[in-house]
């Protein structure tokens, strides 16, 4: 079992900036995509006065 783990480990190694990368791309798109106009709404909450 040990030896599977360190086998799987090795091949991995490798391609941890790629994953890193692919998540931190995928992050941005999801956040500034045209859908996802509701963030600017909820960024101007703060600037919001309620009186």
């Amino acid at each position: 079992m040990m030896e599977t783990a360190q086998a799987v480990y090795e091949i991995l190694r490798p391609y941890w900036v790629v994953w890193l990368m692919m998540l931190f791309v995928g992050i941005i798109w999801w956040a500034f995509r045209p859908r996802n106009r509701d963030l600017e709404r909820h960024g101007s909450i703060p600037l919001n006065d309620d009186d």
